[in-house]
């Protein structure tokens, strides 16, 4: 009976140590500007060379999703040291506020199936496949 409850502590401070470090990841949040005060978001479409192949402008509603998805990310895997990624293909994404001091840029690519959202100088976030194809489906030429 005795290893059985000595099993369930550890069994127990394992699982708290594997969340407590999930959380702790989230603590460095994405910095973006309030989802009021963004005005419109660009979107900047990097082939494998860092050409940039399209450029969009998204001012309606799929601004603010496009945000949320964003701030969704979360598990600060690394620190972001760089002025761009070192990942090809990638999507800057610029968000415009009425406070040019506000405003803020982040990149989104894929590396060995996993997205991520890096901002400069400030983190790298794993993100979500939904982030991911909503902005590159905006890549697509619309017919």
């Amino acid at each position: 009976m005795k290893r059985y409850i000595l099993m369930m502590i550890v069994c127990i401070a394992v699982l708290a140590l594997v969340f407590g470090g999930c959380s702790s990841s989230r603590d460095k949040q994405i910095n973006l500007p309030v989802g009021d005060s963004v005005q419109s978001i660009q979107l900047q479409f990097c082939d494998d060379s860092c050409t940039v192949s399209r450029i969009l402008d998204i001012t309606d509603d799929n601004k603010k999703v496009i945000t949320e998805l964003i701030e969704s990310s979360c598990g600060n895997w690394s620190e972001s040291v760089n002025d761009n990624p070192q990942e090809v293909p990638y999507v800057v994404v610029n968000i415009r506020t009425e406070n040019p001091e506000e405003d803020r840029t982040v990149f989104i690519y894929e590396k060995s199936k996993h997205y991520y959202v890096e901002q400069p100088y400030a983190g790298v976030w794993k993100s979500t496949e939904e982030l991911y194809d909503t902005v590159y489906n905006y890549a697509e030429p619309e017919e």
